[in-house]
């Protein structure tokens, strides 16, 4: 069991935000319950500003998802893990509730970094959206296939979890190979665990980032 223990340390709330805005590849922000940034930047958390063909309803949909989860950290007064694709990157964000009120409501303290790591104690869970990037030109498919293929698996160890012959599972990769530009199998590898892609992610709904930066 984790110790949760917070030390007597001679820092300020002040200088602590501090730390973390200037530490390089984390983006902090305070977010009142009903999804308002009071300072820093959400952008990571709420997604990029989407292109039109991601659909009104799935912008509406992905922000109210994102405020679920701010709101189910406040109700049980605890952290809570998000991890989610933005632009084809795996992201995670811990939502840590505030004592007190910001400005009259409840609110949290989101830190979001690149990458997957440990979460210990903290309850998980799994955004229902995924903004591919650069991936978003495979089919749901060839997103299982690469996914195995960044976990190490041959063609036949492919074939046999997706009960597809080597021969189709290659036609995949040679596709998939073909639609991003990449040669060899090491850098597909390479594309795909910066992703840390998993074959749920092939089921997931599909947002697609704008060219315009979001804006929150």
């Amino acid at each position: 069991m984790t110790d949760t223990t917070i030390p007597t340390i001679p820092v300020d709330a002040r200088t602590l935000w501090h730390a973390l805005e200037t530490t390089p590849g984390v983006e902090i922000a305070l977010l009142q319950a009903n999804g308002r940034v009071v300072a820093g930047d959400a952008s990571s958390y709420f997604g990029p500003v989407l292109d039109r063909s991601s659909g009104v309803r799935h912008v509406r949909d992905l922000r109210d998802e994102r405020i679920e989860f701010v709101q189910r950290a406040i109700s049980d007064r605890r952290p809570l893990l998000v991890r989610y694709l933005s632009r084809g990157v795996r992201m995670e964000t811990v939502i840590h509730p505030i004592e007190g009120l910001v400005e009259g409501w409840p609110a949290v303290l989101l830190i979001s970094r690149e990458g997957i790591s440990d979460p210990g104690d903290l309850e998980v869970v799994e955004s229902a959206f995924v903004d591919l990037g650069r991936l978003d030109v495979l089919t749901n498919r060839e997103l299982e296939v690469l996914a195995l293929l960044g976990k190490g698996m041959q063609i036949g160890e492919i074939g046999q979890a997706l009960f597809r012959s080597p021969k189709t599972v290659e036609k995949h990769r040679a596709a998939i190979s073909r639609k991003l530009g990449v040669a060899s199998r090491a850098e597909l590898a390479r594309l795909v665990q910066r992703a840390a892609l998993e074959t749920e992610d092939a089921r997931r709904v599909r947002i697609r980032a704008s060219a315009v930066a979001s804006d929150n």
